[in-house]
């Protein structure tokens, strides 16, 4: 079996698009992680970058009130996310 590799490339700012990039097993990851998320569980999955970096994916599914005030994923100064009231992902839950 291959290594899963998956590169995501975030926003820099408004109306820019993401890109998700990977072999098969990257995605098939991604995929199940998603799947996972939707029974209401914290999921994640364990792939890599091509430079043979690690990370972890983690997938959390918000109620639409709670998405709402999820902080905007920019990631250029004028674009960044100013709200304090903001949610972070990795943040537990409660936590600012």
């Amino acid at each position: 079996m291959n290594e899963p590799i998956l590169h995501i490339y975030g926003q820099e700012a408004f109306h820019d698009d993401v890109y998700i990039a990977g072999n098969r097993e990257g995605m098939d990851l991604l995929c199940n992680a998603i799947l996972r998320s939707m029974n209401g569980a914290l999921s994640g999955a364990e792939v890599s970058v091509c430079d043979g970096e690690w990370y972890t994916i983690t997938v959390r599914v918000y109620s639409n009130e709670d998405a709402e005030k999820l902080a905007v994923p920019y990631t250029e100064d004028f674009a960044k996310e100013r709200r304090e009231a903001a949610i972070w992902p990795w943040k537990k839950e409660g936590e600012r």
